[in-house]
C-alpha cells in the first residue's frame, strides 16, 4: 500500500490525498479511504466556495481573501466540490461608467465581472453603490 497524506478542505467533508508516488491530488471515495487504512485527514484552512448565481469557483483563506480558481487550478486541487455561499464579504455592486452595465466586484477575491440581468436577478438584485 503506498503512503499517502490525507487531507480535507475547510469547505467540505471530502477527503483528498497527494500520493508520494506521483504527486497527484485525488479525491477519495469512502471505500478507497478505508482501503488506505482510514488515515485521519489533516484539515486545510482553505475553502472552495461559489456564489449561487455564478459558475466560477473561488479558493478563500481564513482571513477572507482568496482568488478566482481556473479550471486547471480546480483539477490540480483534486476537483473539490465548492460550498455554495449566499455572498462574500466585500461584495460591491455598481453600474459601469457609462451606466449601461451592472458590475459585480469583490476586491477580497480579486474578481470583477459585468453581470447579465439574469445573473443580477439570481443574486437577489442587491442595491447598487
Amino acid at each position: 500500500m503506498p503512503y499517502i497524506d490525507a487531507y480535507k478542505y475547510a469547505s467540505s467533508d471530502e477527503v483528498f490525498y497527494r500520493s508520494k508516488d506521483d504527486d497527484q491530488v485525488r479525491k477519495l471515495t469512502f471505500q478507497e479511504w478505508l482501503n488506505f487504512g482510514a488515515p485521519a485527514p489533516t484539515l486545510q484552512d482553505t475553502a472552495f466556495l461559489k456564489l449561487p448565481w455564478l459558475d466560477d469557483v473561488f479558493m478563500v483563506y481564513p482571513i477572507g481573501r482568496g482568488y478566482h480558481v481556473t479550471f486547471e487550478d480546480w483539477l490540480y486541487y483534486g476537483q473539490p466540490t465548492p460550498k455554495v455561499v449566499p455572498r462574500f464579504a466585500g461584495d460591491i455592486w455598481t453600474r459601469s461608467a457609462d451606466g449601461k452595465d451592472i458590475v459585480y466586484r469583490n476586491d477580497n477575491n480579486r474578481f470583477t465581472k459585468v453581470v447579465t440581468p439574469e445573473e443580477y436577478a439570481r443574486a437577489g438584485s442587491p442595491p447598487l453603490s
